[in-house]
């Protein structure tokens, strides 16, 4: 006779992935600024596998690993200043790409301790040795360090009302576009702040010259291929006729081969309005007063990439020690 043993199981109320929202919900979360695309959210931190994919899409910009971070970064901010994103597509059409660095920043504070650590190396020549110093993760990001706009719209977008918040949202520099009119060629440049759709859409899909070069063989030098870089913010280029009116070219083929030949002064003048307009949104992170432990070297700032520490962040943790002493036998 053998006597067997039955037990009930009860399904679960909720799937794996809602409980864990619902956990989510109350767990760690930090409230964030994106400027650029004008509201303010508060961000959860990242699991262990989250914080993985994101860590690893540090040098790793092709089109799916990009669409994986940023769907994680969807699903971690709530409850956002003008209302709410209707879904993911929704997301990537009103999520300026110049704030995904906040959005990164946000979910590490959320999820690291307040005290971290990072390995640096003197910048002595006499010295060079590598030392840990350690920061406190909410002061990474330097407004004083941050441009006049960037400090402004970040005000702004912190006191506004809901009705405001909407406003704010509604006007965002990615929705509305100023045209610059080159001296030289007398070329008028439209120019607008990507989202994260349009990133993946054309940047992301040509983030390699290996990839560039299948749909562009001539490109030998890359030369069109280093001019994608300074077109992210460029929507059209609209060239004048004969009989004064213009010829308007929004094809992201044309504005490449626009920009090949383009006059130089106008080249330059207009790669110094774009990093203008680019580093107004722009956030500086960083580390003041570094002192180094061996020889005494003192950096008033150390520049630290947020994409950096995070993944340095992911791989400490997959290189601690656990001590087992105390664990009991199976």
């Amino acid at each position: 006779t053998v006597d067997l043993e039955s037990v009930i199981m009860d399904k679960p109320e909720k799937t794996f992935m809602e409980s864990v929202q619902q956990y989510e919900m109350m767990g760690s979360q930090v409230p964030m600024i994106f400027p650029c695309s004008r509201f303010r959210a508060t961000v959860n931190g990242l699991s262990n596998g989250e914080m993985g994919d994101i860590a690893l899409t540090v040098n790793n910009t092709d089109y799916d690993s990009e669409n994986k971070k940023f769907s994680i970064i969807y699903n971690k901010i709530k409850n956002c200043s003008f209302g709410r994103f209707d879904n993911y597509e929704d997301f990537l059409e009103n999520f300026a790409y110049n704030d995904i660095p906040m959005a990164i920043y946000a979910m590490y504070i959320a999820t690291q301790p307040e005290e971290d650590h990072i390995t640096l190396r003197c910048g002595s020549e006499e010295c060079g040795k590598s030392f840990n110093t350690t920061f406190r993760s909410r002061s990474l990001l330097r407004l004083d360090r941050c441009t006049d706009t960037f400090l402004e719209i970040m005000d702004k977008v912190t006191d506004a009302n809901i009705e405001e918040a909407q406003e704010l949202f509604k006007n965002a520099p990615h929705r509305k576009q100023k045209r610059i009119k080159l001296p030289n060629s007398g070329w008028i440049v439209s120019l607008a702040h990507i989202t994260c759709k349009e990133y993946l859409d054309i940047f992301a899909k040509n983030d390699s010259l290996e990839e560039f070069l299948k749909t562009h063989p001539d490109d030998k030098n890359g030369v069109r291929f280093l001019g994608m870089q300074f077109i992210r913010m460029v929507r059209s280029i609209a060239v004048p006729k004969a009989n004064g009116r213009y010829t308007e070219y929004t094809d992201t083929e044309d504005v490449i081969n626009a920009m090949y030949y383009m006059n130089s002064d106008d080249f330059q003048i207009l790669n110094t309005i774009l990093d203008k307009y680019i580093n107004d949104y722009t956030p500086v992170f960083g580390i003041e007063k570094v002192v180094c432990p061996h020889c005494g070297a003192e950096s008033d700032f150390v520049s630290v990439e947020i994409n950096d520490l995070v993944f340095r962040a992911y791989r400490r943790k997959l290189s601690t020690t656990v001590n087992l002493k105390k664990l009991e036998d199976l």
